[in-house]
């Protein structure tokens, strides 16, 4: 793997963040209820930006970042889409969540990137949103960029969740896409060459982006790639600590008995029964339902790896499915 070139790519594409202030999680005032997934290396504000890239790579971990920006600087120093964003009197926090509450692109994308926001979560006294960002022209760099910004007092906190797996060469996660991408030999990443010779992983068509992204998000149990979904849940865990800090309700909930996970609502298939006090992710609301007298609706839910089904026996990888939700607290 030519882990040089990569890592100069990364490089450049994150040193835009390089002058906001990164913080000491476990001093912040705000952030010390964060709880960092064991599979997420926390970027070390002490090393050289390349040193934390080469230890993500090495120990095959997703890196996230973490900055803070004053209200102004945050307002100051983004590049917003001038299309919605026209000029100075539009730029003030209520007006910027305003527009990410409705699912607007405000901000200017990186080169040839989309960006797709997915997620807002109000809580009591603050919010959040979070966005997906993958590169629409080839080659494919990763599995893309989750980014969360989470609105406090007179801060903005940037949360940047990134994959940073090699994908020049032939992998086995990358080649189980065959759905939407293809592999393509040629000359290892190099911008002097032009991408037309760039060895990688390549879009089928425009759409397949589009198609990648969707799937992921509504049918993410029938995704082939489990790295891919990892980078998924991962998201979902932080998003899932970030709402204790913003004072709403947790997405993460017990289960007060037995509990049959099914491939969809009501009458799907079942794929595992989990045993009582075993917690989920509910990732979606469904249909609502009342079962044994009780009032409730059709989730859909992560169970997370390590969970335990019924028997006891440990379950070995995240699992996608639907419940009544009037079995969870």
């Amino acid at each position: 793997m030519n882990k040089k070139i990569i890592l100069l790519y990364l490089l450049l594409f994150s040193m835009k963040v390089i002058a906001n202030e990164y913080i000491n999680v476990e001093k912040d005032a705000y952030l010390q209820s964060l709880v960092i997934p064991e599979n997420v290396l926390l970027y070390d504000n002490s090393i050289s930006r390349e040193e934390n890239f080469s230890k993500a790579l090495e120990t095959n971990r997703f890196m996230l970042e973490i900055w803070r920006q004053t209200n102004l600087d945050f307002l100051q120093k983004s590049v917003f889409n001038t299309a919605l964003i026209k000029n100075q009197d539009e730029k003030s926090i209520e007006n910027i969540k305003k527009n990410l509450k409705e699912g607007k692109e405000i901000f200017e994308l990186y080169g040839n990137s989309n960006s797709l926001i997915f997620t807002w979560c109000e809580g009591e006294k603050y919010s959040f949103s979070t966005q997906y960002s993958q590169v629409l022209s080839s080659p494919i760099i990763n599995a893309g960029v989750y980014v969360i910004r989470l609105f406090l007092d007179s801060y903005v906190y940037t949360f940047r969740l990134s994959d940073y797996v090699t994908i020049d060469e032939q992998n086995d996660d990358f080649d189980s896409l065959t759905k939407y991408m293809y592999y393509k030999k040629g000359q290892k990443m190099d911008k002097n060459r032009g991408l037309e010779q760039t060895q990688g992983y390549y879009w089928k068509t425009k759409n397949s982006y589009f198609q990648f992204y969707e799937d992921l998000q509504l049918s993410p149990q029938n995704f082939p790639s489990e790295y891919i979904k990892s980078f998924y849940i991962t998201r979902i865990e932080i998003e899932d600590s970030l709402r204790k800090i913003i004072g709403t309700k947790n997405s993460k909930q017990e289960s007060t008995t037995n509990l049959r996970i099914r491939e969809s609502a009501i009458n799907g298939k079942s794929i595992v029964t989990i045993q009582e006090g075993e917690k989920v992710f509910v990732i979606t609301d469904g249909v609502k339902d009342t079962i044994d007298g009780i009032k409730g609706k059709w989730v859909k839910v992560v169970v997370p790896k390590g969970s335990k089904d019924k028997d006891g026996k440990i379950i070995e990888k995240d699992l996608f499915g639907w419940c009544f939700d009037g079995y969870l607290e």
